[in-house]
């Protein structure tokens, strides 16, 4: 585990108070558009995209280029300061585009960047645009969803209101990995709805420890519909836990069976592994007129498919 309090939510708002230019981790953004491309040709039109752990990375404002309306992006992040800086940051430089096409850079209504009002957008239903002579007022630009999420908290997760096709993870759940082990009441409240298992029984709101990025695939997998992508880029080549060969013990990731069998569903019953590739990031930069040779650095691209498991609150 790092000692890097990547677990608590003031870290993140400490750092990007402090620093809110962009920051992308591993590799640019573009890294990801194979795979993401490759998803949507096989998802349906017009994908629900959950963007974790967003921070102040420019993938956020480069997925707008690979939809056709963005407020098929959602955001989210564990630190409300990261999502109101690029909340800010997508006002700024796409009313500036617009503005230059249609003469009014008027900044439209803020999205609310409460889990509550996450799919608030601004704008108003058709019967709202309309003044009482009918005539219509013109629509504020469309932007993207953003909100602050703890994507480990079941009670936000369950306030989500829609399901998405594809999740975008760089470097999020090498965050979440270095979290403190959650605790959580057994049996879990999110179950497999094909599973007939009797299980034993426990004292009242037993509690157990998990390893955070179980949790993390869990809610994801409630989150997303069947058939849906999971995209991560990692620094780890065994990043997930869900599939053999396990790790070899519970620090590394290891799901113990007395949790599954005490009604925690195993991550690897919702997420298929499709595949995973190493991706070599640039070895050598430029110091003057002398190029500085950098060790070889490699990362890894995951992409996970939702099973047809389907999983629902009790």
């Amino acid at each position: 585990m790092s000692g890097v309090p990547f677990g608590k939510v003031e870290y993140w708002d400490e750092r990007f108070t402090r620093n809110e230019s962009p920051f992308d981790w591993l590799l640019p953004p573009q890294a990801l558009d194979r795979p993401i491309l490759e998803a949507m040709g096989t998802l349906p039109t017009h994908p629900q995209i959950h963007h974790i752990g967003c921070g102040t990375s420019s993938v956020s404002l480069h997925l707008r280029k690979l939809v056709e309306n963005p407020q098929q992006i959602h955001n989210t992040d564990f630190s409300k300061v990261a999502v109101e800086i690029g909340e800010k940051w997508e006002r700024q430089v796409f009313n500036e585009a617009e503005g230059s096409k249609s003469g009014n850079g008027t900044t439209p209504k803020p999205i609310n960047t409460s889990l509550s009002g996450s799919l608030a957008d601004g704008t108003a239903p058709e019967a709202q645009r309309r003044q009482d002579d009918g005539v219509p007022h013109e629509q504020p630009p469309r932007r993207m969803c953003w909100s602050a999420l703890d994507l480990l908290s079941l009670d936000q997760i369950l306030l989500l209101p829609r399901r998405y096709d594809i999740t975008i993870d760089k470097s999020t759940s090498d965050s979440i990995s270095c979290a403190e082990d959650p605790t959580i009441v057994l049996p879990y409240p999110l179950r497999a709805t094909d599973s007939k298992r009797a299980y034993p029984p426990l004292p009242p709101h037993f509690r157990s420890k998990v390893h955070p990025l179980h949790l993390l695939a869990v809610h994801l997998a409630y989150l997303t519909s069947p058939g849906g992508r999971w995209i991560a880029l990692s620094y780890s080549g065994s990043r997930f836990p869900y599939w053999p060969p396990y790790p070899s013990s519970v620090d590394e990731g290891l799901l113990q069976q007395e949790i599954v069998d005490g009604g925690f569903v195993h991550p690897g019953r919702l997420w298929r592994l499709e595949s995973q590739e190493m991706l070599q990031a640039p070895q050598s930069e430029t110091d003057g007129d002398h190029v500085v040779h950098r060790p070889e650095i490699v990362n890894y691209l995951y992409v996970m498919t939702r099973t047809n498991v389907a999983i629902e609150r009790t």
